[in-house]
């Protein structure tokens, strides 16, 4: 009886090291099965990382101290990383110790944390583009959601003023590689015709022409081909202006104050700057210039002429100088463009007109039309 008593501490101790073993052996199984699914995780991270900042570096816009901050953010997460990496190889020398256990759970909740904060980020950007910056996800980079948000709003311009142009460039298009190949022919059919004896003789080239083109008239199959040549190159012209005007990264207006105040000859005083001004101001920094005496004319002193426009910078050219100077000096930016009817040819040399960041409004029947920005304003005066 005593020996049976004996045994059963001894057979107690071996249950509990099998239970014991049994359950580290189960959770090293597991930590070997999922090793591997979250070191891909770590890649996948560190390959967003790096796409994150070829995106920073991809914005030129942004300023040097910017750019500085959101790669400093960037280098803080990698560094957290790193040492969870470091930390986790440290334990896996120690898995006799069930410390390791509990340390390299925190570790993971750590870097899942980070990881899944990321791949939200990434998921709301490919589920629902159009929203992805106006929530919290983009909250650690402040400065990059701003970039993204002014990017696709240029998009979305780029897309509507575009989209009048498509239908007319592939109808173009399409009668051009029909009629281009069999240009030569018709030019024959027409120097035929217009060497013909007689109208028999017209005829038949008429109804030769009709068997091989359905038309019978070369002069307006000629005429079409030449006019879609002329379209399309319109087109291409004007598709080029919109994408180099709305693809520009404008951050401010330059307006020819004294050339807005006049419709052809009439003089209508503030009628569209009241109007066009607060506009501007939603989405552009404004500089308004006028010429020397401007204050005089309008019987307002320069105080009273820039409170009316609060938040742009209003300035009036001093006696002996030139309006056109000061605007040239304000433009002087890249990203400033000037609004004028204007076409400067005297500064031809300077960069705002060398690089083309003119912007001609249209203004008809109290309207004025800003093509280059997508704005239409109606006035009155």
């Amino acid at each position: 009886m005593s020996n049976q008593n004996n045994l059963i501490p001894g057979i107690l101790l071996l249950l509990g090291g099998l239970i014991v073993g049994g359950v580290l052996g189960y959770q090293l199984c597991n930590f070997d099965k999922t090793l591997p699914k979250r070191q891909a995780a770590l890649d996948d991270f560190q390959r967003l990382n790096q796409l994150t900042k070829q995106v920073i570096d991809g914005i030129k816009h942004l300023n040097a101290e910017e750019v500085e901050s959101l790669r400093t953010a960037l280098e803080e997460n990698s560094v957290k990383f790193t040492d969870i990496i470091t930390k986790q190889h440290q334990y896996e020398s120690q898995l006799n110790t069930s410390s390791f256990y509990m340390s390299i759970v925190f570790a993971l909740i750590t870097a899942a944390g980070m990881i899944v904060s990321a791949f939200i980020l990434k998921k709301q950007q490919h589920d629902n583009p159009d929203d992805a910056c106006d929530d919290d996800a983009y909250e650690a980079y402040p400065l990059l959601a701003k970039e993204i948000k002014r990017i696709r709003k240029r998009k979305e311009k780029i897309d509507k003023a575009l989209q009048p142009l498509i239908p007319r460039l592939y109808e173009c298009k399409k009668v051009i590689d029909e009629l281009e190949p069999q240009e030569p022919r018709l030019l024959w059919y027409r120097e035929q015709l217009e060497q013909a004896a007689d109208r028999h003789e017209r005829g038949r080239l008429h109804a030769g022409c009709e068997r091989e083109f359905g038309d019978g008239s070369p002069f307006q199959l000629l005429g079409k081909l030449d006019q879609c040549r002329r379209d399309k190159q319109k087109i291409i012209e004007r598709k080029e202006n919109i994408m180099r005007t709305l693809a520009s990264d404008i951050r401010k207006i330059v307006i020819d104050g004294n050339n807005l105040c006049h419709v052809d000859t009439q003089f209508v005083k503030f009628a569209i700057l009241d109007v066009l001004v607060p506009a501007l101001l939603q989405e552009y920094a404004v500089t308004i210039i006028f010429d020397p005496g401007f204050d005089f004319k309008v019987k307002l002193t320069k105080e009273q002429i820039a409170k009316r426009y609060e938040s742009a910078t209003v300035e009036i050219t001093p006696n002996g100088r030139k309006a056109d100077d000061l605007i040239m000096l304000a433009a002087s930016d890249e990203r400033a463009w000037i609004l004028s009817s204007d076409r400067f040819v005297d500064y031809a040399g300077d960069s705002a007109i060398r690089e083309k960041r003119l912007i001609q409004p249209t203004i008809m029947e109290n309207r004025i039309y800003l093509t280059a920005l997508d704005m239409n304003l109606e006035f009155r005066h």
